[in-house]
């Protein structure tokens, strides 16, 4: 069984927000998330003085290259995943 399942049957129904739940990434996802947290810093590193905080970022799950994304709508392609910067940032600390 996965860590993420037998976390998810562990709590019980009180314990968790009935809206949202999140597990901790596994595999291909752990793997988009570190390249998101890297496209991220990169940007923060290039433009420290002058960089607005994204929405989140844009991974392509094959190539694992990507780009942030400023619009609160986005328009992915089909090899293409968005990682919000919340999931990154509480991710990062």
């Amino acid at each position: 069984m996965s860590y993420s399942r037998a976390l998810a049957k562990s709590r019980s129904p009180r314990d968790v927000d009935a809206d949202y739940v999140e597990l901790p990434p596994e595999g291909l996802e752990l793997d988009l998330l570190r390249a998101a947290r890297a496209i991220y810093e990169d940007y923060c590193v290039a433009l420290v003085d002058r960089a607005k905080r994204p929405y989140g970022v844009v991974v392509n799950r094959h190539t694992f290259r990507g780009r942030p994304i400023f619009q609160d709508r986005v328009i992915l392609l089909p090899d293409e995943r968005f990682i919000s910067i919340r999931q990154i940032e509480l991710q990062m600390y």
